[in-house]
């Protein structure tokens, strides 16, 4: 599907003018806007924002182009749409559809939502600030979602309320510090949930790479990286970074690390003890 734009004053000026080609209308009276690559069977536009439902049952809303999925419609034995967009009432913030049997369904789609949407669209951010706080936080990170879709994820990160969409954008865009304040506010009983501990890996990553080297050591323990200290202290010469680390490491479980770090500190008989305890003195 193709979406247009309406030159009215040039397809007036030019029957004014009597300049109106039998074969291909009026030159310069519609310009191609975008594409919706999608089979459309019924749609109803609500400002400059087109909602519409596809010949999958898929009822969707394009604001400029980019398509948002509002939900998956109830489709026929052979897997097309069997329902009809009546119409959308503003005040309710909800579109109305029917289905073949005339049954009358509705689905919530609100109007500031699509009106954010579009003046984002048009690059107008003063009206899109404007609007923002309209839409109930509840939202929010629908709308930064789509922020980010559109590639602005600084304001994204600005508006999401979901803290693992604000964690992943901050790494992203760099903000170690952002991320590192989200990590410190995980509640005590998710501290050691694997989801936490891959979160505390990737920001000690990141701190590396951006030469923080404190950050990276606290990051590395708060994910339980044995392998990222030991690799961290013996690029710094941090010989009581590395004695914790090998009681820790032992402690841990994770016995390679634990003897490499004995070996760099010269605690062999720490080294002799561990090979006897897992039964590798052989090694």
């Amino acid at each position: 599907a193709y979406v247009l734009s309406h030159n009215a004053q040039v397809t007036a000026s030019a029957i004014a003018m009597g300049q109106i080609s039998p074969e291909d209308g009026v030159d310069g009276s519609f310009e191609l806007l975008y594409e919706i690559s999608d089979t459309i069977t019924t749609g109803k536009w609500v400002g400059d924002c087109f909602i519409y439902i596809n010949n999958t049952g898929r009822l969707n809303y394009s604001v400029g182009g980019n398509i948002q999925n509002l939900v998956h419609l109830d489709t026929s034995a052979a897997g097309t749409s069997k329902h009809r967009i009546l119409g959308y009432l503003a005040k309710e913030d909800r579109v109305y559809l029917v289905d073949k049997s005339l049954n009358i369904s509705s689905h919530k789609v609100m109007l500031a939502v699509l009106q954010y949407q579009t003046a984002v669209m048009r690059g107008d951010f003063d009206a899109a600030n404007e609007l923002l706080p309209s839409i109930p936080e509840s939202e929010y990170t629908t709308v930064a979602r789509f922020l980010e879709s559109q590639g602005f994820k600084e304001e994204a990160m600005a508006v999401t309320t979901d803290s693992d969409h604000k964690f992943d954008l901050a790494l992203e865009l760099g903000h170690i510090d952002v991320a590192h304040n989200l990590l410190d506010e995980v509640p005590e009983e998710d501290r050691d949930s694997t989801d936490t501990l891959a979160k505390w890996k990737r920001l000690s990553d990141l701190a590396l790479k951006d030469t923080n080297l404190a950050l990276c050591e606290s990051a590395s323990k708060a994910s339980n990286d044995f392998s990222g200290l030991l690799l961290l202290y013996s690029a710094t010469g941090n010989a009581a970074g590395m004695e914790e680390l090998a009681k820790a490491a032992e402690e841990g479980g994770k016995t390679n690390v634990a003897f490499v770090a004995y070996l760099l500190t010269g605690n062999v008989e720490a080294c002799a003890d561990l090979l006897i305890a897992t039964k590798r003195l052989p090694e």
